[in-house]
C-alpha cells in the first residue's frame, strides 16, 4: 500500500471538469501527471484502504489498486458518445480480487457524483452483476 487515503487534492474536481470540456489526448497528456497525482495515486489510496477496513469488519470485499481501477479512456467502438475520456473515477471491490464475475460493489467519484453501488440496493442503486443475477435467478427457481 502506498499509504493512508488522504483526501484528493484540490486539484482534483477543476482537472475533471476541464478533462469533460477538453476532450483530447493532447490536454490530457500535458495533464497526465497532474491526473497520476491528484486523482490516480489518491483513488488507488482509496480502495487499498477501504480493502483493509473492509476485512477488519469481516466484510469480505477486496480491491488493490491495480486491479480495482478502471481505465480513464473510454471504450468509444460502438457508444454514440465518442468522447475519449471518462470525467470520473471508478473502481470494484470483490471478494476474490481477481475473480471479477463475481464483483458486486463498484464506487463512482467524479465532479459532479461520488456514489458507492451496493448490493441490497444502498444509495438508491443496486448490483445488476452477475452474482445478483444469479441469486434473483436462484430465487424464482426454487419460489416454482
Amino acid at each position: 500500500m502506498a499509504g493512508p487515503f488522504d483526501g484528493f487534492g484540490q486539484k482534483a474536481i477543476p482537472f475533471l471538469k476541464a478533462l469533460d470540456f477538453h476532450q483530447s489526448r493532447e490536454w490530457f497528456q500535458e495533464n497526465r501527471d497532474l491526473y497520476e497525482r491528484a486523482l490516480y495515486e489518491p483513488f488507488g489510496d482509496l480502495v487499498e484502504t477501504l480493502s483493509e477496513r473492509f476485512a477488519a469488519a469481516g466484510l469480505g470485499l477486496r480491491g488493490d489498486r491495480k486491479k480495482s481501477l478502471f481505465r480513464i479512456n473510454r471504450d468509444v467502438r460502438f457508444a454514440k458518445d465518442k468522447r475519449p475520456y471518462n470525467s470520473h473515477l471508478s473502481a470494484i471491490l470483490s471478494p476474490m480480487v481477481p475473480r471479477w464475475s463475481r464483483a458486486c460493489s463498484s464506487f463512482t467519484s467524479g465532479s459532479t457524483v461520488a456514489l458507492p453501488a451496493l448490493p441490497g440496493g444502498s444509495l438508491g442503486r443496486s448490483c445488476s452483476g452477475p452474482c445478483e443475477r444469479r441469486s434473483r435467478r436462484n430465487r424464482r427457481n426454487s419460489a416454482a
